[in-house]
C-alpha cells in the first residue's frame, strides 16, 4: 500500500486552576502551530497456511509488511519497519484469531505495537 498522511493543528492555548497547599493561581499552557507530513510504502506478502484440517484450517495466513517511509515535522526523517502477522478462521467461520507485531524506525524514533484479537460470532 501507498499511504500519505497529513495532520495539522492550530496553535491554543489552555487555562488551569493549580492549587497546592494554600497557594493558588492561574497557569497557562501555549501550543503553536504543529505540521506533520508522512508518507509511506509497504507492500504486503500473504502467505496461505494449511493447519492439516483441524478446526482452524478454514482460512489461515501468514503475512510480511516491509516498510520505508518518510516523515516531516520541523525536520525530514527517513527509515523503515517490518510487520509480521498470523490470522486464522474457523471452519464454521464462527470465530477468528489474528495477531501482528510491528517496528518501525524513523531516525533515532523507534515504535513497536503488538496487536492480538479474538472474535467469536453467536
Amino acid at each position: 500500500s501507498l499511504s500519505l498522511d497529513l495532520q495539522k493543528s492550530f496553535a491554543q492555548n489552555a487555562k488551569f486552576d493549580v492549587a497546592v497547599g494554600p497557594k493558588s493561581s492561574v497557569e497557562e499552557a501555549s501550543f503553536g502551530l504543529s505540521k506533520q507530513v508522512s508518507i509511506a510504502f509497504a507492500p504486503e506478502i500473504i502467505i496461505p497456511y494449511n493447519m492439516n484440517k483441524t478446526n482452524w484450517d478454514e482460512a489461515a495466513a501468514i503475512t510480511a509488511t516491509p516498510k520505508i517511509m518518510c516523515q516531516k515535522t520541523t525536520t525530514i526523517g527517513c527509515g523503515g519497519g517490518m510487520a509480521v502477522g498470523f490470522s486464522i478462521v474457523s471452519a464454521d467461520w464462527k470465530d477468528s484469531f489474528t495477531t501482528s507485531a510491528s517496528v518501525d524506525i524513523i531516525g533515532s524514533q523507534i515504535s513497536n505495537t503488538f496487536k492480538i484479537s479474538y472474535t467469536k460470532t453467536f
